[in-house]
């Protein structure tokens, strides 16, 4: 059984923020118990299955990469408001988002 069965949100809300690092019950108010449970569950798995003996890659890397995600914003930005093109808005606002954050402040990137 797992232990996040007889969880209630504070408890969920706990473990989401140790082992993620937000709280999801906060950033989604709207999210079930049930569903939060469910989240929790596949996050555990998938760190469980995760090779253990993961180093995250280098800073150069990570500069790289907000610099292809930069591009890759303009680019997807072109298609903005087409009508035709399903899922811009939603992916734009993602990469938006993640462009947006603070690496400072983010607990999965490795250490300067």
């Amino acid at each position: 059984m797992s232990q996040f069965k007889s969880m209630e949100m504070p408890e969920l809300s706990k473990w989401y923020t140790e082992n993620v690092g937000y709280d999801l019950a906060e950033d989604d108010p709207s999210i079930t118990l049930e569903a939060f449970r469910r989240m929790c569950e596949d996050i555990e798995r998938e760190a469980n299955d995760a090779d253990q003996d993961f180093t995250p890659p280098p800073r150069d890397n990570f500069q790289e990469a907000i610099e292809l995600l930069t591009k890759a914003e303009i680019f997807i930005a072109g298609f903005e408001n087409d009508e035709s093109q399903e899922g811009v808005d939603e992916l734009l606002a993602e990469i938006r988002s993640l462009l947006s954050q603070d690496p400072r402040e983010s607990s999965s990137l490795p250490p300067a």
